[in-house]
């Protein structure tokens, strides 16, 4: 995950959705964001291990929150 905002926010962000599972990096260049055509903060591209983009857009915490448990079984 990249969070366009700094440590702090982003461990914030981890520890309220459940996520601390998947690689998390900070994006504060907007880097990540511009490669998958990202615009908000609430928006996500989930990636499986094999580089297939499975969702790309708006989900809430829980929305997320399901998404990621489906990836992982």
């Amino acid at each position: 995950m990249a969070g366009l905002g700094d440590v702090d926010g982003m461990r914030k962000f981890v520890a309220r959705t459940g996520v601390a599972g998947f690689p998390q990096l900070v994006d504060e260049a907007g880097a990540v964001w511009r490669r998958f055509g990202v615009v908000e903060q609430s928006s996500y591209v989930l990636v499986t291990a094999d580089g297939t983009v499975v969702h790309r857009g708006f989900l809430d915490d829980r929305e997320l929150a399901a998404r990621v448990d489906q990836l992982v079984r």
